[in-house]
């Protein structure tokens, strides 16, 4: 098994969780409520990889960090599974007569937090239907794949918040959170059928921690990014309003997604209300994994506000963050998209969840124009990677 951490951003909207998971296990009252003025609500996520054959026990006692409380305020858990499952499997009668049926593959899995349950859930396959002939003849037999018959398919997601004692007592604190997974696939076929599979699994487990910081967001930061351009270097960009005389940007970046160093700074341009700023981070041969990258802001006064965090994955080559600029809008945006797929499927989603628009991409940045005049507020634009099933979601508002 391997453990990478995956993922800290600044949390825009709960819905933003949803239109990724699809599943609505956090309201927005849940996160927001308990973050009261001047903090930001956050997420960071960690995963382990369980690599079987379809069935058995796993002990997770040391893969999955617990939330450290100098962190922040931890208001939430998402336990989270997945399971992606090649399968080859042959399927032999030895009865004395025809049989006709579909091949069915189930699988259940359910996961313990401490020794007491946690969560379960299941996923289904079918195959073909098929017709084996009686023992003997020439088609009694049939063999299947090896082929994937769950790609990447959610198993269960399940949130512990602060109404529940599991959260600080089990999520919180120093080592590892002590979860025991079981996992279960069975196959569906007469009696008579002898099923022979074989099975690679790997399933992936994780935890996402929902927190407060005692942060205060800058409100004149109007979009910032952080894109790769090659091996060497990744630009960041950051467009701002209200310029004031004395500010200073601060460019910080991080390995873990909690301590953060300085690597530069630039002054403000008060001349101009409107500002846009770009700096050149250069790939160090010690980075690996994922960077994070934010902006401390501090004024002539010594008043500190920060950016939202934005991160690039180094391990997948020229790939770039996703991202959606101008912010605030006006009459379209533009998206930049993640490496390493080519067909997206972008979604405009308005605050309330009904779609807006929807357009295609076959390339990693677009330019998305309005079909329509758009109401003032918050919306949401969600982009499904048609090839690879991998998802992104961001926010952007409309004056």
């Amino acid at each position: 098994m391997r453990t990478r951490k995956i993922q800290l951003s600044r949390v825009f909207q709960t819905l933003l969780a949803l239109l990724l998971s699809g599943s609505p296990t956090l309201m927005p009252s849940m996160l927001y409520a308990q973050c009261t003025a001047g903090n930001i609500a956050q997420t960071i996520t960690y995963s382990t990889t369980i690599s079987g054959s379809g069935s058995g026990a796993y002990d997770l006692t040391s893969s999955l960090p617990k939330f450290t409380p100098s962190t922040g305020t931890l208001i939430a858990a998402v336990i989270n599974s997945r399971v992606t499952t090649n399968m080859t499997l042959k399927l032999t009668n030895t009865g004395s007569s025809a049989v006709s049926f579909v091949p069915g593959i189930s699988r259940a899995d359910y996961i313990k937090l401490d020794n007491a349950f946690l969560a379960y859930g299941s996923a289904n396959y079918n195959y073909s239907f098929t017709t084996l002939g009686a023992a003997g003849a020439a088609n009694d037999h049939i063999t299947y794949g090896p082929s994937y018959v769950f790609n990447n398919v959610e198993l269960f997601r399940d949130s512990v918040t602060t109404a529940d004692t599991a959260l600080t007592g089990g999520f919180e604190g120093a080592g590892y959170i002590n979860l025991q997974y079981n996992a279960s696939t069975s196959l569906t076929a007469p009696v008579a059928v002898v099923s022979t599979p074989t099975i690679n699994d790997a399933v992936t487990v994780s935890v996402t921690y929902y927190y407060c910081t005692p942060s205060i967001l800058s409100s004149n930061i109007l979009t910032f990014t952080a894109t790769r351009q090659d091996e060497q270097t990744i630009a960041l960009n950051w467009i701002t309003t209200n310029e004031t005389a004395g500010r200073t940007y601060f460019i910080e970046v991080s390995h873990d997604g909690k301590s953060f160093s300085t690597i530069g700074s630039r002054a403000s341009e008060p001349l101009l209300s409107d500002a846009s700023y770009i700096y050149d981070y250069t790939i160090q041969s010690s980075d690996a994994g994922t960077l994070y990258f934010r902006l401390r802001q501090v004024e002539s006064d010594g008043k500190v506000s920060y950016s939202p965090i934005r991160s690039v994955q180094l391990d997948g080559g020229s790939g770039s963050d996703f991202s959606i600029y101008p912010n605030p809008a006006t009459d379209f945006i533009n998206v930049t998209l993640p490496g390493g797929y080519t067909d997206w499927q972008l979604d405009i989603i308005a605050a309330d969840g009904s779609l807006v628009q929807r357009n295609f991409a076959v390339t990693s940045a677009i330019r998305i124009l309005f079909h329509q005049r758009l109401a003032a507020g918050t919306y949401f634009v969600r982009a499904t990677s048609v090839q690879g099933g991998k998802t992104h979601a961001g926010s952007f508002v409309l004056h």
